[in-house]
This record gives C-alpha cells, sequence and structure tokens, in this order.
C-alpha cells in the first residue's frame, strides 16, 4: 500500500515540484503526520503511519539519481570490501544484536506515552 501511495503522490504532487523542494516536502509532510495516529480510521488497512513514516527514504531514492550513487560507491581497490565487512563486524554487529531493543522507525509519535 505505502508504494502505490508514494508512487500516485509522485505523479499527482513531487514531480511538479524541483527535487529539492519536493524531498522537503516529502520530510514535512512525514515530520507532521507523524503527531496523528490513521491507523485508528476507517483507512486503517492502508497503513497510513507505515507510509508517512518511511517516506524520508522515498524522498532520498526519488531525488538522488541510481547512476551517481552507483558510481560514488564504486570500489576504489580490492581491499575496500574487507574493510567495510571487518567494520561491520566490529561495529555495527555488535550495535544490532546487542540485545536492546532498536528505535522503532515505525507508527506514530504518540504510540509511547
Amino acid at each position: 500500500q505505502a508504494l502505490v501511495l508514494w508512487r500516485g503522490s509522485t505523479f499527482l504532487l513531487w514531480a511538479h515540484m524541483r527535487p529539492a523542494v519536493a524531498f522537503w516536502s516529502m520530510v514535512a509532510v512525514s515530520c507532521i503526520g507523524g503527531y496523528r495516529h490513521y491507523n485508528q480510521t476507517p483507512g486503517e488497512w492502508m497503513h497510513v503511519d507505515e507510509t508517512l513514516g518511511f517516506l524520508p527514504y522515498f524522498a532520498l531514492g526519488y531525488v538522488i539519481p541510481f547512476e551517481k550513487i552507483q558510481h560514488a560507491i564504486t570500489p576504489s581497490s580490492p581491499a575496500a570490501p574487507v574493510v567495510v565487512i571487518l567494520c561491520w563486524i566490529v561495529f555495527g554487529a555488535p550495535a544490532v544484536f546487542s540485545g536492546q531493543p532498536l528505535p522503532e522507525g515505525r507508527g506514530w509519535y504518540g504510540c509511547c506515552e
């Protein structure tokens, strides 16, 4: 449902703006939308809370061209993937698998009062 709403809003609204304006508008809509709980309305099946929660990630993908990202992350040496894997083992894995709950990126801001 989220992808349908994101793509629909792109054709109806975001495509008519400059990319920077569209990006910041999507971030603002996501932030403002977090103060209302939409999953208790008749449109609960649309998962609007999750759709608005992940909208900034869609906005990044919409604004940043894939070719630029692909060109920016091409390994400069054969050791680059090894360095990334070692950084993940030393820093990433302990943070993710430490047993502590990770921050929740979905839902509305009033969920945990």
